[in-house]
């Protein structure tokens, strides 16, 4: 957990003002700051006290300076592979060596969650780089030959070179997508870094690239069920040990799930032994509460419960407190929990947490159902299926009935294929247009991204196709942007072995046969190869149960009912922040709807609730 700033462009006497704003402006994320002014570029990294390993860097002559954020776990093997000192060995000081031995695929080595700002001083050049999956992000906006980078966007506008202001075409992206996907954000000006990408600046101009071959992988079709499941056992408690070793004192998030007890597992059984605090919420609402499931994890020898009960007051609290450290709004209310429960990990005095995010995308969970759906009709040509499905089903109704299932499902049939894989998660897909402000005039197609990583891939299964989009998209723009950002609100880094770059890769590898099949009555059958891979490290009883959904929220019940007030007072008022850009009528009948009991709605409201909240603390 950290930040980094910097400025290209500016003589010294300029620059050393701007960083100050802007670490100032993202002060939360670290106190003690490190400067480095050259000619003609200036960088900073800021850490909590306690943090160990170099966060700016440079080579002897001065020639390559870096700032760097987040943690490297491989930064001993790097040093003795490049015959660096022991030194070398810490944190990112190995990062000038790389680039001179690799020049800008240098992070395809580098195994961690981190972002990079690098400059080439006799080329001029800046690079800015994000880790593999996206666990962290990074934002940098142009004006002329001036550049600006932040951690956050609030560090970046305290550069001045641009300023917070808010498009037409990110409001319609988010409602039609998991969220706004880099390199576009949700301000006009403002670039994000894709994952596994750098962003390569000279003279102003940016261009991409793509430091990771991620989508290279496709299925090895000559290799068994049991091959596959050896090697992700050795990769997968390797990437657990690695992020186990790294220095701080950590816990684990539990979630009653197969992959949260897995990563516990294998700290039990494969770092030094001592307790393992765990950290779990939980709900009075027993239809949503997977406190059950959880005690299967706290029973283990060496496990330490830590539980927080999530309470509709709480949820309030953790969604106005949260949103104050998103730098976009995500189509996701889940950051509440994260929220709550990296807020348990500070105050039990730790430095870390393990979490599971990242399985579900790479292995196949319960949405993974609705594509196979659709699957056994996909026979018929795209063409065919847009003229006759695409011509009656044109929108997707809201509602529960069997009728208006039907009516998605036929709509789904009817897209484009990158348009149908786009739309399982998100909650408004055609119905979003009418959420925009009366006349606004909107030209931006809203899944640019979707075509431009679907474009590339490599992989052949329908259904290893959408998961590969969602390990893309949804698993960095939504589940590790939001998790990352609650945990630094409360100085804590996340740590997610899923996301571990060369098991993502061996993922991609495996048929979607070995990952996921059709369900039974006792047996969801997602996760296959895992669950295979898991066999005698995570025992029987959780492997086998059948877990009916991810981490939910009851706001199904909580926004008829003890929050009702709370979300009609925030969307309905006349002085609320989305009311300039969206139309408040739609936005009073989506409320009426759901308080109404006609139609569950909580989803879409939580897109409302999160904007709205969002807007008040950073736009």
């Amino acid at each position: 957990m950290g930040a980094l700033f910097g400025v290209v462009g500016l003589p010294p006497a300029a620059s050393q003002p701007v960083i100050a704003r802007m670490q100032a402006a993202a002060s939360f994320r670290g106190d003690e700051r490190t400067d480095h002014l050259g000619d003609g570029f200036a960088f900073a990294a800021a850490l909590w006290p306690g943090e160990r390993g170099p966060c700016l860097v440079s080579n002897e002559s001065g020639s390559v300076v870096a700032a760097c954020e987040g943690e490297l776990y491989n930064a001993q093997d790097l040093a003795t592979t490049l015959g660096l000192p022991a030194p070398a060995a810490e944190g990112f000081a190995v990062v000038p060596a790389l680039f001179e031995r690799h020049g800008k695929d240098f992070p395809r080595l580098m195994n961690g969650a981190f972002t990079i700002a690098l400059f080439d001083v006799a080329n001029r050049t800046l690079y800015l780089v994000r880790d593999h999956a996206g666990s962290h992000s990074l934002f940098y906006a142009t004006s002329g030959a001036n550049v600006s980078c932040a951690t956050t966007t609030r560090a970046l506008f305290a550069a001045g070179l641009v300023k917070p202001d808010i498009s037409a075409e990110a409001l319609d992206g988010y409602f039609a997508c998991f969220a706004v996907s880099p390199p576009d954000t949700v301000f006009r000006g403002v670039m994000a870094v894709r994952p596994g990408h750098t962003a390569v600046i000279r003279d102003g101009a940016a261009s991409e690239y793509a430091y990771w071959p991620f989508d290279a992988c496709t299925e090895d079709r000559a290799r068994s069920e049991s091959d596959f499941a050896d090697e992700l056992r050795s990769v997968f408690v390797d990437a657990v040990k690695i992020r186990a070793l790294h220095p701080g004192r950590y816990g684990a998030l539990i979630s009653g799930g197969v992959d949260t007890s897995a990563i516990a597992m294998v700290l039990l059984q494969n770092v030094p032994p001592g307790v393992l605090p765990g950290f779990s919420i939980v709900f009075d609402e027993q239809a949503y509460s997977d406190a059950a499931l959880q005690e299967h994890v706290y029973r283990l020898p060496g496990m330490e419960r830590h539980q927080s009960l999530l309470t509709p007051e709480a949820f309030r609290e953790g969604l106005i407190a949260g949103a104050e450290h998103l730098d976009s709004p995500v189509n996701d209310v889940a950051y509440v929990g994260m929220y709550k429960a990296m807020e348990l990990v500070k105050r039990t005095g730790l430095d870390a947490a393990f979490e599971g995010e990242g399985s579900d995308e790479i292995f196949c969970t319960g949405h993974s159902h609705g594509e196979r759906s659709v699957q056994r009709l996909l026979a018929v040509p795209q063409w065919l299926r847009r003229a006759t499905f695409g011509a009656v089903f044109r929108g997707m109704p809201w509602g529960p009935s069997f009728f208006d299932k039907a009516r998605r499902f036929g709509c789904r049939l009817g897209m484009p294929t990158h348009e149908r894989l786009s739309t399982w998660a998100p909650v408004m897909h055609n119905p979003m247009r009418t959420l925009l402000h009366p006349g606004t005039t909107v030209s931006h197609y809203p899944y640019p991204q979707t075509r431009y990583y679907l474009s590339t891939a490599s992989v052949r299964d329908p259904i290893n196709r959408y998961n590969y989009l969602l390990s893309r998209l949804f698993l960095a723009d939504d589940l590790l942007y939001k998790n990352e950002r609650m945990a630094a609100a409360h100085g804590v880094m996340n740590r997610t072995p899923f996301v571990d770059y060369r098991l993502m890769e061996l993922g991609f590898k495996v048929p979607a046969r070995f990952k996921i099949q059709k369900p039974t009555a006792t047996q969801d059958m997602t996760k296959l190869i895992f669950k295979k891979a898991m066999k005698g490290i995570v025992p029987d009883p959780i492997l086998e149960r059948k877990k009916s959904r991810g981490f939910s929220q009851p706001t199904s019940v909580w926004y008829r009912g003890a929050l009702k007030n709370f979300v009609g007072d925030l969307l309905l008022d006349p002085t609320s922040k989305t009311g300039s850009h969206l139309d408040r009528g739609e936005i009073r009948r989506i409320f009426d709807l759901h308080a109404s009991g006609t139609a569950n709605l909580d989803y879409h409201l939580n897109s409302l609730i999160v904007l709205e909240l969002w807007m008040r603390a950073n736009a």
